[in-house]
């Protein structure tokens, strides 16, 4: 079954589809037939491309028509790996805790923001590393490329919840510099992915 086919599936299913960032958010996700929702994580990136391609098209076509629609910015990965830096170097912490989706079925709520930029930072370039190197084991180049999408879908998630926090607070002045170098997650902060010298895994779409 090819991607036209599955989306056409899930249409027929009332599934709706929604890009947001590197990551695909399927509502509801109780209309997904198990075997196509390992078919998407399996081709997450082949599925991105085909509906940001299709997005464009569609767009292309009303501008012809004289018609303008606002399109939704979608950070691009060096974008995110830009920002993500940025934040992992300013140690922000929040003086309340932001929750923000890692992976389905995880969640994390943190006031340690720079902590998880810097976190997902580290495992996407170990990712990249071993996609050249070879991996090893079951750890196959294609198993290290599927990590390094989930960690940039964690970081545009970070980036989004941010936002929301920051244009609800109007000036974004709910940021308060940290002092600390180094910071151990606790309680129920602890991370989706691992640190990349440590067991690797972020989890699923």
């Amino acid at each position: 079954m090819n991607i036209p086919e599955i989306l056409q599936v899930l249409k027929e299913r009332g599934v709706t589809i929604t890009v947001s960032g590197d990551r695909l958010k399927l509502v509801p996700g109780s209309r997904v037939p198990a075997e196509m929702a390992e078919t998407l994580r399996a081709h997450k990136a082949e599925v991105l491309e085909y509906l940001r391609d299709a997005i464009s098209k569609v767009l292309v076509n009303l501008s012809d028509l004289g018609l303008q629609v606002s399109q939704p910015h979608v950070p691009t990965a060096p974008d995110l790996l830009a920002w993500g830096s940025e934040l992992a170097e300013q140690k922000l912490v929040l003086p309340e805790r932001v929750s923000y989706v890692e992976a389905p079925l995880r969640t994390i709520t943190t006031e340690r923001v720079s902590w998880y930029a810097a976190l997902y930072l580290k495992t996407i370039s170990y990712a990249r590393l071993n996609q050249r190197t070879g991996g090893w084991g079951r750890f196959t180049p294609e198993w290290w490329k599927e990590q390094e999408h989930q960690a940039l879908g964690a970081l545009a998630a970070l980036r989004e919840a941010l936002e929301k926090r920051e244009s609800a607070e109007g000036d974004g002045n709910g940021y308060r510099q940290s002092p600390l170098q180094h910071h151990q997650p606790v309680g129920n902060e602890a991370p989706g992915c691992r640190p990349p010298d440590g067991s690797p895994g972020l989890g699923a779409m």
